[in-house]
């Protein structure tokens, strides 16, 4: 889980400990300094995501999905997440949004960690009122 403060990023590491009990430990870090310090092992995506929801960050197990319109995200996010993050690969790229307001509530209350659209959501300005976080590309008002 990271999150921006300043200049650095502070990430949320978690291990296990006995009990099945996971103890959390921030650290800080500057991602371009990981890169530079290891370019072997860190990858970067080129893809410029957009942030929406009231969450930062989130992390997960990932489930995920390729798509040409929202019904097998809508049908997805009905399942209990357990706090996996969802993956959505839209081949509607920008022209249709695969996530709106209510499959992001459902997600929610389902116990989803996160999105990550690669394509477009709708209704963002309501998705940015829910204790979730989703990246995508960008918004667009059509289906």
């Amino acid at each position: 889980m990271t999150s921006v403060k300043g200049r650095r990023a502070y990430c949320q590491i978690g291990r296990r400990e006995g009990g099945g009990m996971f103890a959390v430990q921030e650290i800080a870090f500057s991602t371009a300094d990981l890169h530079d310090e290891q370019p072997d092992k860190v990858s970067v995506i080129d893809m410029q995501f957009r942030a929406f929801g009231r969450h930062a960050c989130f992390y997960g197990q990932i489930e995920t999905l390729r798509v040409t319109d929202h019904s097998p995200v809508r049908d997805m996010v009905a399942a209990s997440g357990r706090g996996r993050v969802l993956v959505v690969e839209s081949g509607c790229g920008l022209t249709a949004g695969v996530m709106g307001d209510r499959i992001a509530g459902a997600a929610v209350r389902k116990g989803w960690s996160g999105a990550i659209i690669i394509g477009a959501v709708r209704d963002s300005h309501a998705i940015n009122s829910l204790p979730f976080c989703v990246r995508a590309l960008g918004t667009t008002a059509r289906r």
